[in-house]
């Protein structure tokens, strides 16, 4: 009768002395090919075997003699070749860890068939043996079944050299087994029956820890609805994520495996909440899945224009001015708008851009110098990520690249020269810029490791270089690598860093620097010594910022754009009013415009063609509530005395 292996037994230390694994029964002929050597533990350690008859000198008269070092986790091959006759003894000592042998051959014999076992499969299952959808025990042990051939009563399970809780015969077919405690891992598994032989399961059991759902938080996209949110995480074992049949996301926002929602909500017709239910499974299978109630907004993008309608300024379709809001078109998922002197710039939920109004030098990047009263796409891409409008037009993509076109008289483009261009050209071949804000003849940029880079004409210094030189291609401003946010005006520069702190530059005629003089600068000045500016905007000669805590402030020229109830001139930073809810703003041409954390828009400064959206063309120097929507999320005022909104 042929078989495939031989289990002879294990050493578990301590072993010290000799220990007699296998003593060849006296009716089996066994040819012995090989003995493979399973050092069952992390460690390394070293193992002796030795072959030879019973009662002998093993020092004299011996078939073999084995003293040998095996890794960690490792099998070797002691290749033999002999016959054990029937009085043969196998002695083995192990220094450490738990080694297993295990000869391969055949036997003959004319007594007694022996059956040596086979195990075809295992099964994890619960405590009653019904089968489950686990691929892995817990670590304080559990329960399988253990299926094949040649099992016999008295059968004893071992998981990683320890024998196991119980072992039950149920049949030559099948074993039940209670699993010890057992660390994370792979444990072998082996079956010994009552004559001595056994068989090993090649793919061990799986202990794992039972997994700790552990819920991050989670909030609604932000009002691009752009999505990026890991919903849910744990550090035990791998969990997969989906959708519950039945639930659905927004178009264009999809879930991972991993439990990351991501993408850009498009083809939204209104402002809409949608709920679902994500199925978090332990990958190992252990537990039941957990059902998670979700819920997200993602919103319409509704574009807004009033103010001087002159070119097409207001993508109304026609040259008309308006003093109160009116919306562009019908289209929806507008994400970001830009208003410049005398054009618009757009980008939708899906990446695409637009512009219109006055095409002059080619600011609307059409490949043309005409004018157009609505929308118009930039070319077919989908890849745009940021805007800034002034006399000219800077984008950024998603790539990371940087673009410019339009005016370009002072080198505000950053190509290297003056020439004007009516279609998107890249700035260099870098891919590492962040953002970027267009002034009225300059421009500034940051990159993603914070270094600060600015270009364009320089009469007041306001490239802060410290010196009045033109550039016409990007220069860095210092060494520093903590800049965040940036605003170009018409001669000065507001900048933020990631410490909170605000700086300034350039032309201060009006102390429209925030520094409590008149003198202008060619290098950055801090304002004040406060750590919890937020946001900045420049507008021709005044200044708006927002701190941490929802306070505005305002300063330079005023002609009732600082919103301070006068128009007296400040050269240091006084706040607007005393609420605590701002939440964005944006500074035009001698006026402003701002969004409060409730949704509401405001306005204040100069109104002659309407620009304040109020429905009049009074002055203000304090702010007004614009109508009486709650669901503005962003606002642009232009130099050209138009303004665009987005509500949702």
């Amino acid at each position: 009768m042929a078989i495939s292996y031989l289990v002879l037994g294990q050493i578990i230390p301590p072993a010290n002395a000799a220990t007699n694994l296998y003593t060849v029964p006296p009716y089996i002929s066994t040819v012995v090919s090989t003995i493979a050597v399973c050092n069952q533990a992390n460690t390394p350690t070293t193992f002796s075997l030795s072959i030879r008859p019973a009662g002998a000198n093993v020092e004299t008269k011996h078939y073999l003699n084995y003293n040998t070092a095996i890794a960690g986790n490792d099998t070797i091959a002691l290749t033999l070749g002999i016959t054990l006759a029937t009085t043969d003894v196998i002695t083995a000592t192990s220094a450490s860890g738990t080694v297993s042998f295990v000869a391969f051959g055949a036997e003959t014999g004319t007594l007694p068939v022996i059956v040596a076992p086979v195990i075809n499969t295992i099964a994890i299952t619960d405590s009653s043996y019904s089968t489950i959808s686990a691929t892995a025990v817990a670590l304080s042990g559990g329960y399988i079944k253990i299926l094949g051939s040649g099992f016999t009563p008295s059968s004893v399970a071992y998981l990683g050299g320890v024998v196991a809780t119980t072992t039950t015969y149920i049949s030559p077919a099948e074993v039940r087994v209670q699993l010890p405690a057992k660390t994370a891992g792979t444990h072998s598994l082996m079956l010994f029956t009552d004559i001595g032989l056994g068989a090993i399961y090649a793919n061990g059991v799986v202990y794992s820890p039972t997994p700790i759902w552990t819920f991050s938080s989670y909030t609604n996209p932000n009002f691009n609805n752009i999505v990026n949110v890991q919903l849910l995480a744990t550090g035990d074992v791998p969990l997969v994520y989906s959708l519950q049949s039945g639930s659905s996301l927004p178009t264009g926002v999809t879930l991972s495996s991993t439990g990351l929602i991501s993408g850009t909500a498009t083809e939204i017709t209104s402002t809409t909440t949608f709920t679902f239910t994500v199925v978090v499974s332990d990958l190992q299978l252990q537990t039941a899945p957990q059902l998670i109630s979700l819920s997200m907004t993602v919103y319409t993008g509704i574009m807004w224009s009033w103010g001087a309608g002159g070119n097409g300024t207001l993508g109304l379709g026609n040259t008309t001015s308006y003093s109160s809001p009116k919306q562009i078109g019908s289209l929806t998922a507008w994400s970001k708008v830009s208003a410049g002197s005398a054009h618009g710039l757009a980008i939708k939920f899906d990446g695409t851009m637009w512009s219109w109004g006055s095409g002059g030098s080619g600011k609307l990047g059409l490949g043309n110098t005409t004018s157009y009263s609505s929308p118009v796409q930039i070319g077919s891409l989908t890849t745009w990520s940021s805007i800034s409008a002034s006399d000219s037009s800077i984008a950024v993509k998603t790539d990371g690249t940087m673009w410019s076109w339009g005016t370009n008289v002072w080198g505000t483009l950053g190509l290297s020269n003056t020439t004007s261009y009516s279609s998107p050209k890249q700035i260099g071949s870098l891919t590492t810029w962040s953002n970027v804000s267009a002034g009225q003849r300059h421009a500034l940029a940051v990159k993603t490791d914070g270094t600060m880079w600015t270009w364009g004409s320089n009469s007041y210094g306001q490239l802060g270089l410290s010196n009045t030189t033109y550039y016409s291609s990007p220069k860095q401003i210092g060494s520093l690598t903590t800049w965040s946010k940036v605003s170009a005006g018409f001669s000065h520069t507001l900048v933020v860093k990631t410490d909170g702190t605000m700086w300034s530059w350039g032309q201060n005629s009006y102390g429209q620097l925030g520094l409590g003089n008149t003198t202008s600068y060619s290098s950055p000045k801090q304002i004040g010594s406060l750590t919890a500016w937020s946001k900045v905007s420049v507008g021709n000669y005044g200044s708006m910022a927002i701190k941490t805590d929802g306070t505005m402030w305002s300063w330079g020229y005023n002609i009732g754009q600082l919103g301070l109830g006068d128009t007296i001139r400040r050269s240091s930073p006084v706040q607007v009013g005393a609420l605590t809810t701002w939440l964005n703003v944006s500074a035009g041409k001698y006026y402003s415009a701002a969004i409060k954390t409730d949704g509401t828009l405001w306005a204040w400064g100069r109104n002659y063609v309407g620009q304040l959206g109020l429905g009049n063309t009074a002055n203000t120097s304090s702010p007004v509530q614009i109508g009486a929507l709650t669901t503005w999320a962003s606002i642009s005022a232009g130099l050209g005395n138009f303004s665009y909104a987005t509500s949702n």
